[in-house]
């Protein structure tokens, strides 16, 4: 019965150390292009030039960006690779408007950080080029900032402020992995970004919310949308 014990304690063993010889260690680093809903901060632009007693003109209204990232992720054989990611985008938008008498401006500009997991399914991940898809999740942490400045006469004024706002996110994706020897591949992604955001609130005090005086609703980040670019991995 003892030999039998050791016996099976050495398979066992033999079966560990196989399977983890067989995992690996991926670091990737990428960058793409976003695009992105931001609704609520349209809508308070509109706001915003309904309020002035003169026309200003939107020059920029949160146009895509690019993003860049990076990722760790363990590499189980054939068909699953889990990790962490972070991520990095930002956009804005420009209300201007100048002529002899003076210059009016009015910048909100956003940037979003997204630490999470990622995990990818399919038969990329081990040994073989091809399609798999990936799920990620995490945590969003978005901070925007408004620039209001009035010049008259060569007089200025200048109203700066900043806000944060916190919330979650769920990333579905697909990708097509291409292996280039042994310790390289590169990914080309494309996926969908939904954020679950808390509305934004004046930095330093999270209870004072900043709103739309106009619907009275709450201002959140709304970084909806497509997720497109290129990560190059390097297996450990």
């Amino acid at each position: 019965m003892k030999k039998l014990l050791n016996f099976n304690a050495v398979l066992l063993f033999l079966f560990i150390a196989n399977t983890a010889g067989a995992q690996k260690y991926m670091v990737g680093v990428g960058c793409g292009y976003a695009t992105f809903d931001m609704t609520d901060t349209k809508d308070y632009n509109e706001t915003v030039l309904s309020k002035l007693p003169f026309a200003p003109f939107i020059t920029d209204d949160f146009p895509g960006w690019y993003f860049f990232q990076a990722e760790a992720l363990y590499s189980f054989p054939k068909v699953l690779a889990v990790g962490l990611k972070f991520s990095t985008t930002s956009t804005g938008s420009r209300i201007h408007l100048a002529d002899y008498s003076g210059e009016y401006t009015f910048d909100n500009q956003q940037k979003g950080w997204f630490p999470g997991l990622k995990l990818l399914l399919g038969k990329a991940p081990g040994r073989k080029s091809g399609i798999s898809v990936s799920i990620e999740g995490g945590m969003a942490f978005s901070f925007m900032t408004f620039d209001e400045k009035i010049l008259v006469n060569e007089e200025a004024i200048d109203n700066y402020e900043e806000f944060n706002a916190r919330g979650y996110y769920l990333q579905p994706g697909v990708n097509y992995m291409q292996h280039l020897g042994e310790h390289i591949i590169i990914s080309a992604n494309i996926s969908f970004y939904k954020g679950f955001e808390n509305g934004y609130y004046a930095e330093g005090d999270k209870d004072l919310k900043i709103r739309n005086n106009d619907t009275g609703e709450k201002i959140e980040p709304n970084w909806n949308g497509l997720r497109a670019g290129l990560v190059v991995y390097w297996r450990l």
